[in-house]
C-alpha cells in the first residue's frame, strides 16, 4: 500500500495542497476536498481513499489542460469537451460535473489568466 509522506501548502495557488505519496509528488489538490479523505501523513493510503486521490488528479490536470486551450484560442470553448473526451483523463473529469469544474472557471477568470491569454498578441509583427 502507498504510504502518505507530505500535505504541504502549494505556494503557487492558494487553498491548494502538494501530496506527496512514497516520497514523490502526486498532486496539487484543493485542500476542502481533501479534508474528507482524513489524510495522516505517515500511514497507508486505504484503496479507496487512493481512488478518490487520482480522481481529483484527473480533475484537476483535466482543468490545467483546458486552462491552457483558453489561453492559447480563446474561442475553444466548445471544442473543449470533445477534447477532453479524448485524452487520458478520467470520465468525471471530462465531463466537467464535480466542484473543481467551478474552480477551473474561478481560475479562467483570475486576472493572470486573462493577461497569459493576451500575452502572445502584444508581439509586434514586422
Amino acid at each position: 500500500m502507498p504510504i502518505l509522506t507530505g500535505l504541504a501548502p502549494d505556494p503557487r495557488q492558494s487553498g491548494y495542497r502538494l501530496v506527496e505519496v512514497d516520497r514523490g509528488r502526486f498532486a496539487s489538490l484543493p485542500g476542502d476536498a481533501l479534508v474528507p479523505l482524513r489524510l495522516d501523513i505517515g500511514r497507508e493510503i486505504p484503496a479507496a481513499v487512493l481512488t478518490r486521490l487520482r480522481e481529483l488528479a484527473d480533475i484537476e490536470a483535466a482543468c490545467r489542460a483546458a486552462l491552457r486551450v483558453l489561453t492559447r484560442r480563446g474561442h475553444a470553448r466548445h471544442d473543449l469537451g470533445s477534447r477532453s473526451s479524448t485524452q487520458r483523463y478520467g470520465p468525471r473529469a471530462a465531463a466537467g460535473r464535480h466542484a473543481s469544474s467551478k474552480t477551473c472557471a474561478r481560475k479562467a477568470s483570475t486576472p493572470a489568466s486573462r493577461k497569459n491569454r493576451y500575452a502572445g498578441r502584444s508581439r509586434t509583427r514586422v
